[in-house]
């Protein structure tokens, strides 16, 4: 019987971490998590030119456009950002299309087989 209890008591322990865990999942906003999307995918970008700048698959002009483009839309990101409510639909649209051509440029000039020159 004291079995019973203790995996009873044990059972509403576990079942009360859940629910609490969820609703603070449920209060957190949906925009907050693409925010750290956006973040996270402009940081990877910020690596890729930054390891073909040290490996010399970028040069100093090809790895100059893309960090320009990539700080363009860092801006953009932080100006959405600025308005308080996260993203919009049509935001996290625009950010998302311009963050995937700056990727295909990124994937193109590490591959394009012209060297950093000294």
């Amino acid at each position: 019987m004291k079995t019973i209890k203790t995996f009873t008591a044990a059972a509403l322990v576990a079942l009360s971490m859940g629910a609490a865990s969820t609703a603070a999942l449920a209060d957190s906003p949906r925009s907050h998590v693409r925010e750290n999307s956006v973040e996270r995918r402009l940081d990877t970008l910020d690596d890729r030119i930054d390891r073909g700048v040290r490996t010399r698959e970028l040069n100093r002009n090809e790895a100059s456009r893309l960090r320009n483009e990539l700080r363009d839309i860092e801006k953009l990101s932080n100006k959405f950002e600025r308005s308080g409510r996260g993203y919009d639909r049509q935001e996290m649209n625009i950010l998302t299309s311009r963050i995937d051509r700056l990727s295909q440029k990124v994937a193109y000039n590490n591959h394009d087989r012209q060297t950093r020159r000294f």
